[in-house]
């Protein structure tokens, strides 16, 4: 038959060991009492007991003193500190030489030892199931396997031997009231854990509340976390009791606790050391019997030594810690983790799958899960969507980051598997954009004519059940059918068209954001529209510089001409009369048929008036270049204005044949022969 639990109680106050006697007893302990240090040591030496309560001030010797002693001597004792108060250094201080909890004396300290003494037995007794594991003195596998089942219909499922030890550790805290603190990176299930632990607890028929420190700002959380009174502040317009109350008989789960206040740090640690909470406007206190299971997601010895977090606190709830590692170390766990989303999201979305391709659940397994199991969970709902009823789910479905981490233990050479990667990859785009591939293109940054010929080449020319089909795409590409050999020529003609197309636009494009660029550098931003209106302007410009430019040389050449033939009718013997007007054809009775006549009878200058022209020629141009060198600029401009030059060089219309002027007038015939051009105008 067991026996009860015995405590020695080392106190130099005749009255508090009186009361620490009376209210021990009354808990359904043992107790034996000593005044002062050197007796209580003694006391150990010859009579062995579970548990030792220490007063911090002794008449021979300090608490802590006696604390150390202790420790030497029966290092696995539990020991608990008695201060008073406002001394929480010395608490502090106590924890740091190896003390199991710590009590504060103030009016009501006396009510929560026994708890206290509870706590510190209990987590002894784990410390000793620890010391018994390692030394092989275990439950036999049957048993084991019944702890790890319980615990998966719970929720926490996994065959590695990482999650076996979470789950043992568990299942013996949860049979205490020892406060727990479990921590884990983001997603790997800290919550999850907290409710197997209530639901296997003796406390499983109370109530299980839960609060994410970090939701709330610091007065909705104190709110939260320990309720008001009607009328408390604005807003107030009833009563609430707070979670403290709420999970009074049963277990509050804290998750980042990290992120409380101070202040509320200050707070939490009142409710946990006294157990009565005092809601907010209110003046009276209730008690409370709350077992605090906190998370965190960083380490708190860290903050702790930052001075962003209470070491007193740290110490309360640090009673026993669960390291919940992430799913990258139980990479065993992945595959039944995979297989219980899956049937959850089937029998939620109603869609039937086969199931998982080995290949798809090799690649999971390797993939680091940054997000832990909430990120695996999020990945197998979205591969339930992407699967065709009745299809197993297969690795072209998963991202290209989980395919790159699939390792490949094959000996493929390296096309093999960037093949592989690529038909993944494509088709997975092709999915995503409903088999369009005018979108599929844009999306991979390719043209649809290599999107085209990369699918024809890796064999993924089949569609969708609800494709959409681009507008201008062939009807034989809409139809399923692949196109024919002789129709490769076309197809590489129309590519590099609309290759030039894209090139030519990216060139505009490119000159663009040029111009668009050094406008900003000294300017306010313009919209495209203006930057495209300019360069309209400026291209008219240019056009008009251009064609200004062919008409001065047109010009000139007429010029030239005039003058050559001038000099010729003078050399023919046809000088211009003396009214300073060339006698023209046409002003005479008879001239039009003497000049038929004439031309009826010398059709065609001979040799010799070819080559007088050519030298003619030769001379008209190189006087012309010397008159440009002197005169430059102004030519044009006397042009322009109508003005006369000053040396009387202007030759008037009217002293030019009337056959020069007709060639004048009309410079397209400059390039028809002489004899053709007199032909016309006599006709």
């Amino acid at each position: 038959m067991p026996t009860d639990p015995s405590v020695l109680v080392i106190e130099d106050d005749a009255e508090t060991r009186r009361l620490m006697r009376r209210v021990l007893e009354d808990a359904g302990f043992e107790v034996v009492t000593e005044a002062s240090g050197q007796r209580g040591l003694a006391c150990l030496a010859h009579q062995p007991v579970d548990c030792v309560l220490v007063d911090y001030r002794l008449l021979d010797m300090d608490g802590l003193s006696c604390l150390r002693e202790i420790r030497a001597g029966h290092p696995h004792l539990p020991a608990i500190m008695v201060t008073g108060a406002g001394s929480q250094e010395v608490a502090v201080e106590a924890m740091k030489l190896g003390a199991t909890d710590y009590v504060v004396k103030h009016r009501a300290y006396l009510r929560t030892v026994p708890g206290i003494v509870r706590a510190a037995l209990g987590r002894s007794r784990l410390r000793e199931g620890h010391a018994e594991r390692a030394r092989g003195e275990r439950a036999t596998p049957a048993a084991a396997d019944e702890v790890r089942e319980r615990y998966r219909r719970r929720g926490i499922i996994g065959d590695s031997e990482a999650l076996a030890r979470v789950v043992w550790n568990a299942d013996r805290v949860a049979r205490s009231s020892v406060s727990v603190l479990i921590e884990g990176e983001t997603g790997t299930g800290k919550e999850l854990l907290a409710q197997a632990i209530h639901a296997e607890s003796p406390r499983a028929g109370g109530p299980f509340r839960a609060q994410n420190c970090a939701a709330l700002p610091e007065s909705l959380l104190e709110s939260e976390l320990f309720g008001h009174v009607r009328g408390a502040f604005t807003g107030a317009e009833r009563a609430r009791p707070g979670l403290f109350v709420e999970a009074d008989g049963g277990t509050l789960f804290l998750d980042e606790v990290e992120e409380m206040s101070p202040a509320m740090q200050a707070m939490l640690l009142r409710v946990l050391q006294d157990g009565v909470v005092r809601p907010i406007g209110g003046g009276a206190e209730r008690h409370v019997d709350v077992r605090v299971v906190a998370a965190t997601n960083r380490s708190l010895e860290t903050a702790e030594r930052r001075g962003a977090f209470r070491s007193d606190l740290l110490y309360r709830l640090r009673g026993f810690v669960i390291r919940l590692p992430p799913l990258r170390e139980r990479r065993e766990d992945v595959a039944p983790l995979a297989a219980r989303f899956l049937a959850r999201w089937t029998a939620i979305e109603g869609v039937a799958t086969g199931g998982f391709d080995p290949r798809t659940l090799a690649c999971l397994a390797s993939y680091s899960w940054p997000g832990n199991v909430r990120e695996l969970e999020h990945e197998i709902h979205r591969l339930v969507l992407c699967t065709d009823p009745g299809r197993r789910i297969t690795p072209d479905l998963l991202p290209p980051e989980i395919l790159m981490a699939a390792p490949q233990g094959d000996d493929r050479p390296l096309r093999e598997i960037v093949r592989e990667v690529e038909a993944a990859t494509i088709e997975a785009r092709l999915r995503r954009h409903r088999y369009h591939r005018a979108r599929t293109a844009r999306s991979l940054g390719v043209t649809r004519e290599w999107l085209w010929a990369k699918m024809r080449k890796l064999g993924l020319g089949g569609r969708g059940p609800d494709a959409d089909h681009d507008d201008d795409e062939p009807a034989r590409e809409r139809s399923h059918e692949p196109a024919r050999d002789q129709d490769e020529p076309r197809r590489g003609r129309h590519a590099e068209h609309g290759r030039a197309r894209v090139a030519a636009v990216e060139e505009t494009r490119e000159r663009t954001r040029e111009r668009v660029s050094e406008h900003r550098a000294g300017h306010e931003p313009e919209p495209d529209e203006r930057v495209v209106e300019r360069e309209a302007a400026d291209q008219r410009e240019r056009q008009h510089r251009e064609q200004a430019s062919h008409d001065e040389e047109a010009r000139e050449r007429a010029a030239k001409t005039v003058a050559g033939l001038v000099l010729i009718d003078e050399r023919d013997g046809r000088p211009a009369d003396g009214g300073g007007r060339a006698r023209d054809a046409g002003d005479e009775p008879g001239a039009e048929e003497a000049a038929r006549g004439r031309h009826d009878a010398q059709p065609r200058r001979a040799d010799g008036d070819a080559e007088e022209r050519g030298r003619a020629d030769q001379q008209i141009e190189g006087a012309g270049r010397q008159r440009r060198k002197k005169e430059g600029a102004d030519v044009r401009s006397r042009d322009a204005t109508g003005e006369r030059p000053a040396d009387g060089s202007h030759v008037e219309p009217d002293a030019i044949p009337a056959r020069h002027q007709e060639r004048e007038r009309e410079p397209r015939d400059q390039h028809r022969p002489r004899h053709q051009r007199r032909i016309d105008q006599d006709e």
